[in-house]
């Protein structure tokens, strides 16, 4: 259970996104801050990714004696979280790659001339937890783990879709995707309850 740190980068992106959340009730009017705050978190994660891809080991995690197994091939193997979550170094590569896209959305988004009547700290907070969700995806090895990932990575998905209302596609190409979405769920779910 104590292994549970090793989520930490994942779980800071969620407790941003909170924090970005409650900035956008209370601040509503301040729409770049909110972008640049987001990108400063999602880079904090970074931050607390990549020691371990580039030296081997998370220095946080070593802190509380977690140590990686030793594989003896420059691969880094942690043990695994609650038997569903991998720390290995394919899926830290993948979430410093999840986490630089968003970090790339985010600022291409801070200048779009149809964001600026809308409330960023949703908008923000939409990316960040979708950006959550696919941190979590990327290290699943359990099949209904990998499904409420996915679903939490794709639920602000089809909301951001038709975040821009004026635009009449945007709301039909939400409703599809959350359609499409929702059958293509409880298909693999109906599946899951034969294995």
């Amino acid at each position: 259970m104590k292994n549970l740190i090793l989520l930490l980068p994942e779980m800071l992106v969620a407790l941003w996104a909170v924090f970005i959340l409650f900035g956008g009730i209370f601040y509503p009017h301040g729409r770049k801050n909110f972008i640049f705050i987001s990108a400063a978190g999602l880079a904090a994660a970074v931050g607390l990714l990549a020691p371990a891809y580039y030296f081997g080991a998370f220095p946080w995690a070593e802190y509380f004696n977690i140590l990686p197994m030793p594989q003896g091939t420059g691969w880094i193997q942690y043990p695994l979280i609650l038997d569903m979550v991998s720390v290995d170094s394919m899926s830290i590569f993948f979430k410093l790659a999840v986490l630089a896209s968003a970090i790339l959305v985010l600022l291409i988004s801070a200048d779009h001339e149809e964001f600026q009547v809308l409330p960023m700290g949703t908008y923000c907070f939409l990316i960040l937890m979708s950006t959550a969700g696919l941190m979590l995806l990327v290290g699943a090895v359990d099949f209904l783990f990998a499904v409420i990932a996915l679903e939490l990575a794709s639920i602000p998905l089809f909301i951001l879709i038709g975040f821009i209302l004026k635009r009449e596609i945007a709301t039909e190409g939400a409703i599809k995707f959350f359609l499409v979405s929702t059958l293509s769920t409880g298909l693999i779910l109906f599946g899951l309850s034969y294995y």
